[in-house]
């Protein structure tokens, strides 16, 4: 998607009427100096991405200890932070048993 605007722009609308319901029904976490003094050391220790070490140090701060994502990236970090990582329906059937 990053690639064809034309999709992003198409999507929103349905995005707006679908998902974005779903997101007014959560609660946000902040994103204060500590997390992100955390993040840094995340990118500094795991080669993280700037987001992806936002995500981890989230979870750290405000002691999260189970992440779902797609993203295998997380695995070492987390499993180093002490925090779960749900990568696969596999992982998700065992954290769910």
């Amino acid at each position: 998607m990053k690639k064809d605007k034309s999709l992003v722009s198409e999507l929103s609308e349905e995005f707006l009427n679908s998902a974005y319901p779903v997101l007014e029904t959560l609660e946000f976490l902040e994103v204060n100096k500590d997390v992100v003094s955390i993040a840094n050391e995340f990118m500094t220790k795991y080669g993280l991405l700037p987001n992806d070490a936002l995500i981890l140090a989230t979870c750290k701060f405000y002691r999260i200890n189970c992440l779902v994502s797609l993203d295998e990236d997380f695995k070492k970090p987390c499993k180093e932070e002490g925090i779960r990582v749900v990568c696969s329906l596999q992982d998700l059937a065992k954290e769910i048993s």
